[in-house]
């Protein structure tokens, strides 16, 4: 008897390209895998919202270091997720410090314990709300209660008047609801009603 030729394995999907895109007054967003990268980048300051995976960031730090030779001046995780946290540690050195809420610290210290792994956290954290300016721009974070977890933060670029909302803002199919994380779906539909009624409607 002779063996059955075996089925060819479809070969593996080449990476996302890197992307960054500009918006307005040197805000812009990064993609390539995970979620969303918000990024300032001016002759006064750099910050980061968000870091992906341990993969993808060093794609993200070179494309910063060719816009600019500041060190970044602030990371800011919108939450504890990995697919925001997961390059926390890549660009950990290239950070003067890493910002999260608390509870999304407290997250990430408890995922990465579940996972026996090693886990970057941010050095400062904060219950309610978080801002510092750069040059001419404003950056707030603030959390607005229990939602997609019980540690998000939308943060606004407040003269560039954009907002990153990390995932408690999903249109690509069924919201995550991280009920161990603290989240709400109640909190989170009331989060979102804040939220538009706060920002401005651009």
């Amino acid at each position: 008897l002779s063996a059955a030729p075996s089925a060819a394995q479809p070969a593996a999907a080449p990476p996302a390209p890197a992307v960054f895109t500009p918006l307005r007054r040197n805000v812009g967003i990064f993609h390539q895998r995970g979620g969303t990268i918000g990024w300032l980048v001016s002759s006064d300051g750099l910050l980061v919202v968000d870091s992906q995976f341990a993969d993808t960031a060093p794609n993200l730090l070179a494309g910063l270091k060719a816009r600019s030779p500041r060190q970044i001046d602030v990371l800011i995780n919108s939450h504890h997720h990995p697919d925001h946290t997961g390059g926390n540690g890549v660009l950990r050195p290239a950070a003067k410090q890493i910002v999260a809420h608390v509870r999304s610290s407290e997250n990430q210290k408890a995922q990465a314990e579940r996972a026996k792994a090693a886990t970057t956290l941010p050095d400062v954290t904060f219950p309610d709300s978080w801002s510092v300016t750069l040059g001419d721009e404003t950056i707030r974070a603030k959390h607005w209660g229990p939602a997609h977890t019980g540690g998000d933060v939308a943060i606004h670029f407040e003269q560039a008047n954009i907002v990153h909302l990390g995932d408690l803002l999903n249109n690509r199919g069924y919201p995550n609801v991280d009920g161990p994380a603290g989240a709400s779906v109640h909190g989170w539909m009331q989060v979102l009603e804040k939220m538009a009624a706060a920002y401005p409607a651009d």
